[in-house]
């Protein structure tokens, strides 16, 4: 999605993608998209860095959608970053087809090894 100065966000084709659109999904994921809200909201308030974000009502009685401002490609030509991003596939060792078989205790456990090995 692409958010202009004047706060419209539309498609991104042939505009900057500046922003992720994350829709409810189906079978059990209708709530995803608060649910990260939430997570994302819980960081910030206790200091994580955290992107832009908000959730936008979605047509036709749809849950409500997650914004999310890219953070992981460069902002010019001549933005040198490099950004490295760690998400609980990889850190559970699940493919992208396996996103959501994992389980909160597994991603819990997973943490909990980096976080005492900092």
């Amino acid at each position: 999605m692409s958010l202009d100065h004047q706060g419209i966000l539309q498609p991104s084709a042939n505009l900057p993608f500046t922003h992720i659109l994350k829709p409810a999904g189906t079978g059990g994921f209708e709530y995803l998209p608060i649910v990260e809200f939430i997570s994302l909201t819980l960081g910030k308030s206790i200091g994580f860095e955290a992107p832009q974000f908000a959730l936008t009502q979605m047509p036709d009685g749809m849950p409500p959608a997650l914004i999310v401002e890219r953070f992981d490609i460069r902002n010019t030509a001549s933005d040198n970053r490099l950004i490295a991003l760690e998400d609980f596939c990889s850190l559970l060792d699940l493919t992208a087809a396996s996103k959501y078989d994992g389980t909160v205790e597994q991603a819990g456990r997973a943490l909990r090894g980096i976080a005492l090995s900092a």
